[in-house]
């Protein structure tokens, strides 16, 4: 293999394991939400309540 054929083979590597992390990232940050999102909607709903009776 010729250098040339490295380097892309590298910046193809890179561009997937940045994929990778980002899909990974996006999934992890959804699961957080979905896990916190009916306590936030509660907590906003009362206090909506308190302050618009």
């Amino acid at each position: 293999m010729d250098i040339e054929m490295k380097k892309s083979l590298v910046a193809a590597g890179v561009v997937v394991a940045l994929g990778i992390v980002w899909t990974g990232g996006a999934w992890y940050t959804g699961k957080k939400l979905e896990t916190h999102l009916a306590e936030m909607v509660t907590q906003a709903n009362d206090q909506l309540k308190t302050f618009l009776p």
